[in-house]
């Protein structure tokens, strides 16, 4: 065999084929994929196939977070645990966190602990009227969002359409508070290390919620 066929012999004939798989894992999924290569030399015998190596995306779902706080009106003091006594006028704050990529649609915020915490103890909180923000049909602080509905819980264990100034303030006569919101969207922040240029940059976004109570 000359030194010209034996060239000819060394080219490659490649063929490649992606494979593509998705691994679900609650709310979030894997996409892996990798390649395969096969070839022949030019006297049409085929050589073994080699493989890439495997790349993956993790995809993130959309997760939230929600903390509450508490402040006793009187003393100015927000924290997860402070003290209050009668008369007191006590202010709920209730922060959701979106801190993905993606859109939460259809959001419900309800509370019924703090009245019914209360009640067990035989002090019932009352409403203070027109407390509860954002107000039904309202729209979001930190976002495009709205509220699309605004209820309490009412004395025969049914939820009550209302506005925020029709929520009884009467002890026992509102025995919870729910919120739904439309869609709390992601705020801009700072894009992921080495994003290409014209990615969006998502961040945090707190979505502050509120009402207060009276303690008899």
């Amino acid at each position: 065999m000359n030194k010209k066929k034996m060239l000819l012999l060394g080219l490659l004939l490649i063929v490649g084929i992606v494979f593509v798989g998705i691994t679900e894992a609650r709310a979030d999924y894997d996409v892996w994929d990798s390649a395969t290569l096969s070839y022949q030399n030019l006297a049409g015998v085929q050589q073994p196939n080699i493989y890439t190596n495997s790349v993956y995306i993790t995809v993130q779902g959309i997760t939230l977070s929600v903390t509450k706080y508490q402040k006793v009106r009187r003393l100015g003091i927000e924290a997860t645990q402070i003290f209050g006594g009668a008369g007191d006028s006590v202010t709920y704050r209730f922060v959701i966190n979106n801190a993905t990529s993606s859109t939460a649609t259809n959001v419900v915020l309800t509370d019924t602990l703090t009245f019914y915490n209360a009640g067990i103890q035989n002090n019932t909180f009352s409403y203070v009227a027109g407390s509860a923000w954002p107000d039904r049909n309202a729209s979001l602080q930190d976002g495009p969002g709205t509220v699309t509905n605004l209820e309490y819980w009412n004395s025969q264990s049914v939820w009550v359409t209302a506005t925020s100034a029709t929520i009884p303030n009467t002890a026992g006569l509102c025995r919870g508070i729910r919120w739904t919101f439309s869609h709390i969207e992601p705020v801009a922040g700072n894009a992921f290390p080495g994003a290409a240029a014209g990615t969006p940059p998502y961040g945090e976004a707190d979505t502050n919620v509120w009402f207060t109570v009276r303690i008899p």
